[in-house]
């Protein structure tokens, strides 16, 4: 499953490492290259996070490697983490079967 960035180009990857009755274990590797400007084909990944969602919305979420640093270089980057914590958030609610809140909405 791929986040692209507004110009079509995927810049994450959610991939489902485990999947449990309550809770979906899952890791997202960001694209940090690709294939030809025409396809848009990812090269190039490199962890961005893993964690685990449960059945009740909470999360738990290390990011980056071993020592949980990431690198957000302006407010672009910025504004696709942001949007990639979303996508993640709705991705596993769905593969879960389970709107987490639906009182609440992003905004």
């Amino acid at each position: 499953m791929f986040l692209n960035n507004k110009y079509g180009y995927p810049v994450f990857e959610l991939t489902v490492t485990a999947k449990y009755d309550s809770a979906i274990d899952f890791q997202v590797e960001e694209i940090t290259s690709w294939n030809d400007s025409e396809r848009k084909e990812p090269c190039d990944k490199r962890l961005y996070l893993k964690g685990c969602i449960k059945w009740d919305g909470c999360s738990h979420i290390h990011f980056g490697d071993g020592d949980g640093y990431i690198h957000l270089c302006g407010v672009d980057a910025w504004k696709e983490h942001v949007a990639a914590m979303q996508w993640i958030y709705e991705s596993v609610s769905a593969i879960i079967g389970k709107d987490f809140d639906q009182t609440r909405k992003w905004s």
